[in-house]
């Protein structure tokens, strides 16, 4: 039953997270119209599913953390993964920099939704799902 209520308290504070970043997310976008100044909202498009990526990989890393063993990291995750992932995320902020002009056609891709909250949530859980223990004796 600990368990539970331990899952319970993050699922509520997964939802809280979600819903604020809903709400921060909308005031960015007025804010964008009425100073013409997208940076915040950019940059917040980028992160902010990253770090939700990261929060939803956190169950898996605490039972990591609870095993017995040596801290190991999946590099091939992170170079073959969340390297490309983040630099999909991070691309949305070359927009607001002079860089933008070499971009091109990839203005429509960078700046969708859908692809920015995808990509950061992959992102994020692939790099919390990096970090992993293994047994003493060399085995998983």
């Amino acid at each position: 039953m600990k368990k539970v209520f331990g899952y319970w308290i993050y699922t509520l504070f997964v939802g809280i997270l979600v819903f604020w970043g809903f709400k921060q997310g909308q005031t960015l976008s007025i804010q964008v119209s009425q100073t013409l100044r997208p940076y915040s909202f950019y940059f917040f498009m980028a992160y902010y599913p990253i770090v939700i990526g990261l929060l939803l990989g956190i169950p898996e890393l605490i039972s990591h953390v609870r095993r017995e063993g040596k801290w190991r990291i999946d590099w091939q995750k992170i170079f073959g993964i969340v390297v490309p992932t983040l630099l999909v995320n991070m691309s949305a902020l070359l927009i607001t920099s002079s860089a933008s002009k070499y971009l091109g056609n990839w203005y429509s891709v960078i700046l969708d939704k859908q692809v920015l909250s995808i990509s950061g949530l992959v992102c994020g859980y692939m790099l919390s799902s990096s970090f992993e223990k293994v047994a003493p004796d060399g085995n998983d």
